[in-house]
């Protein structure tokens, strides 16, 4: 899968995460990086230039189905999804689309390409069951990448998912500008989706 499209920028990705944050005015508003969300551009090459799908030397290998809790690792790990072919063993929106179903509030991304892990694109959920832990999205916008993934078993109101914004304007696990949103995820008619924090699931 040829992703030159919407990586346009994968080359300047040396930057610093969410976490799908719910908004971009809450991106705006300032939401500041966590305590390990220094530039990440400090990290080494986030080309993965060191060997394909690795961290650096005192790191552990990049999972190609996971991305890393860290800002610091991120923009290393979205780099190697597009140059190491990681994109083919995901599954992933053809094309940009619109997403209108619910109320409007949930739609502030505008149009997206949506991409899960094959751990989300086979989950199914019923009343309060949870999505495993490394259960992963990307979303794709038109000026970058929002992450999330589930990092541990339980959701704990947020505080199981990490959440990464476009160039690591903003990350960190259980970040409100994200779950206040997400939270709601497949609650009702308003809010439609999977659930556990998962608005859209491609399968």
């Amino acid at each position: 899968m040829n992703l030159t499209r919407i990586l346009p920028f994968a080359a300047a990705l040396a930057i610093s995460p969410v976490a799908l944050a719910c908004s971009d005015e809450a991106d705006a508003a300032g939401v500041t990086p966590d305590a390990g969300g220094a530039s990440a551009g400090a990290t080494g090459d986030p080309s993965g230039a060191s060997g394909a799908g690795m961290g650096g030397a005192d790191t552990e290998p990049l999972d190609p189905q996971v991305p890393p809790s860290n800002a610091a690792e991120m923009a290393q790990w979205l780099a190697a999804f597009e140059s190491n072919g990681w994109a083919e063993d995901w599954i992933c929106e053809d094309d940009f689309t619109e997403k209108t179903d619910g109320a409007a509030a949930i739609h502030v991304h505008g149009a997206n390409r949506v991409c899960n892990n094959r751990a989300l694109a086979a989950a199914s959920l019923s009343d309060d069951a949870q999505l495993p832990s490394g259960a992963a999205a990307l979303k794709f916008v038109e000026r970058g990448i929002y992450v999330e993934v589930k990092v541990g078993e339980e959701s704990d109101g947020g505080k199981g998912w990490f959440w990464y914004a476009p160039n690591g304007e903003v990350s960190g696990t259980g970040l409100a500008s994200c779950t206040g949103c997400h939270s709601a995820a497949g609650a009702d008619d308003d809010h439609p989706g999977l659930g556990d924090y998962v608005y859209f699931q491609v399968k």
